[in-house]
C-alpha cells in the first residue's frame, strides 16, 4: 500500500552532503504523506564514511500475523513482511507437497504460525508443530509440505528464490514481494 511506497522511497533518498535543496524536498514530501497517513514516524538520519545522507524512517506500529494474512489466498508464495540486516521475514500459507530444492549459499529458517509442516530429507523427515521451528542448514536437500493449509514464517536473505537453486518450477514465487 501507500506506506510501502514511502519506505521503497526512502531506500532511494540518499543524497550527497553538498545538495542540501534535495534533502529538504525529501523531507517535505515524507512528512506530507505521515500527515496524511495519520501515523507516529520516526525519522532517522544518518552520515555514512562516504559523506552521504541517508534517511530512513521508522513506524510505531507492530506487525500482525492475522492481518498479513488475510491480504492474499495463494499458496507457496511468500510475502515479504519485515526485513533486518539484509535478511527478510517472510510469511506464507502452504497446503500440499513442495519440490525437491536446495539453498546452496543460505541456511533457512522455517517457522509454523499456525498448522503443522513436514520437512522432508533425503535420509528422515521433521514435524514442525504450531508454535515450532526448525532451521535446514545450507545445502541440504529438502521438501517441505502440509497435509491442511498452515501458515508458516520464513527468515532468509534478501533475494534467496523460494524453489533454491531450482528457478523454473512452476512454484517459483516472484521475489521481494511486500505485503
Amino acid at each position: 500500500g501507500p506506506l510501502l511506497v514511502l519506505f521503497k522511497f526512502l531506500k532511494t533518498c540518499e543524497f550527497s552532503a553538498g545538495f542540501p535543496d534535495l534533502n529538504i524536498e525529501c523531507f517535505l514530501i515524507i512528512l506530507i504523506f505521515s500527515n496524511l497517513k495519520k501515523n507516529v514516524f520516526k525519522f532517522i538520519v544518518t552520515l555514512n564514511d562516504t559523506h552521504n545522507i541517508k534517511f530512513s524512517i521508522m513506524n510505531y506500529k507492530s506487525i500482525n500475523f492475522s492481518e498479513k494474512y488475510k491480504l492474499f489466498n495463494e499458496q507457496w508464495k511468500p510475502k515479504v513482511i519485515s526485513e533486518i540486516n539484509n535478511y527478510q521475514f517472510k510469511i506464507a500459507k502452504i497446503q500440499g507437497e513442495f519440490i525437491w530444492h536446495t539453498h546452496h549459499e543460505t541456511d533457512e529458517a522455517f517457522i509454523v504460525l499456525n498448522g503443522e509442516i513436514k520437512i522432508e530429507f533425503r535420509d528422515g523427515i521433521v514435524t514442525i508443530k504450531k508454535g515450532e521451528m526448525f532451521v535446514v542448514p545450507a545445502g541440504v536437500e529438502h521438501k517441505p509440505s502440509s497435509l491442511n493449509e498452515s501458515q508458516i514464517m520464513l527468515i532468509e536473505p534478501k533475494g534467496v528464490v523460494n524453489t533454491g537453486e531450482n528457478k523454473t518450477s512452476n512454484l517459483t514465487a516472484e521475489n521481494d514481494v511486500w505485503i
